[in-house]
């Protein structure tokens, strides 16, 4: 991971979150996905952005929208127009 050890300790304790650039390096090392399973919407985007090792920016990019909107769809917000609705079903089963 390219990491210093008291990074992964303070990452273990609580201290501070990963980077998500990491997360996909995390989940190979352990074997599993640490974090809670995702059941809003609003999680399932934030698991799936992570599990890429995305940024929003990034994840936005890939669906066509700004980082504002992404991240507000992450907080919760409702995804009202239509055919955002369908590319986040291909993102999310991608």
């Amino acid at each position: 991971m390219q990491v210093d050890p008291t990074t992964v300790l303070h990452w273990e304790k609580g201290y501070t979150e990963p980077p998500t650039s990491k997360v996909p390096a995390i989940v190979a090392c352990l074997g599993y996905d640490p974090y809670p399973e995702a059941k809003t919407l609003a999680e399932r985007l934030r698991a799936k952005r992570r599990a890429m090792g995305w940024s929003i920016r990034q994840a936005a990019k890939a669906v066509g929208v700004d980082s504002t909107t992404w991240g507000q769809w992450e907080r919760g917000r409702a995804v009202k127009w239509p055919r955002y609705q369908e590319q986040i079903k291909a993102f999310l089963s991608a």
